[in-house]
């Protein structure tokens, strides 16, 4: 007699694709470090003069993951591409939070929807989402009084009581709706994969970059 199959696993990790001129930073306890000290090399490259204000991109750069971190962050990405001279400031943070029951993306959405922002129900490769867009006035305390741009996914984790949770950012009025078109489609790249999560070295190529979900969560 032939035994019933396994059920399928709960995937141990996640692969997103993000464009050309986007970086990753992990945010684990020991990669942020290595991933920001790359990240700003890679920046300030071929200039030698300037060490102080290198030195303090990368003392921002490391209090943006540690912010990003203690949210229970996972990946954060940051665009440092260009557009006619003009740096594309984007980012995107993936987060996994726990889930105690399905109905809590409900009330996401019917919240959300309350609060006048655009909510949906969008299929996935990886599921389905609900994706939340508005756009954010800047707060008494921000000084550069630039509107940002928001695009939320929350996907439900195959078989775990987790939900991955993708903040996209612009402040780029101007760009919001082509880099929305950008967000989406990076959302689209997502997949579970099932392997075991491995090391990766800081700077790792953008093309189907693998995230560990932290053993702490539960999850992989």
């Amino acid at each position: 007699m032939t035994p019933d199959p396994a059920p399928p696993a709960t995937p141990g990790r996640y692969r997103l694709t993000v464009p050309e001129g986007w970086w990753a930073i992990n945010l684990g306890p020991t990669r942020a470090e290595a991933n920001v000290a790359a990240l700003v090399d890679h920046q300030w490259r071929g200039v030698d003069d300037a060490p102080h204000l290198k030195a303090e991109a990368r003392a921002a750069l490391l209090r943006q993951a540690q912010d990003a971190a203690d949210a229970g962050g996972l990946q954060l990405f940051l665009s440092v591409g260009t557009l006619g001279g003009i740096p594309l400031s984007a980012s995107l943070l993936v987060s996994a939070v726990p889930l105690a029951a399905p109905d809590e993306l409900t009330d996401l959405a019917q919240h959300g929807r309350a609060s006048g922002r655009d909510v949906t129900q969008v299929d996935l490769p990886a599921g389905a989402a609900v994706r939340t867009f508005w756009r954010q006035p800047p707060g008494d305390d921000d000084p550069s009084g630039l509107v940002t741009t928001c695009l939320d996914l929350h996907l439900a984790v195959p078989r775990a009581p987790q939900v991955l949770v993708l903040q996209f950012r612009t402040p780029m009025e101007p760009l919001a709706e082509v880099l929305v078109e950008v967000f989406d489609a990076i959302a689209g790249t997502l997949r579970w994969v099932q392997e075991r999560p491995v090391d990766s070295e800081p700077g790792q190529d953008r093309d189907g970059y693998d995230s560990a979900a932290p053993t702490t969560r539960g999850w992989g």
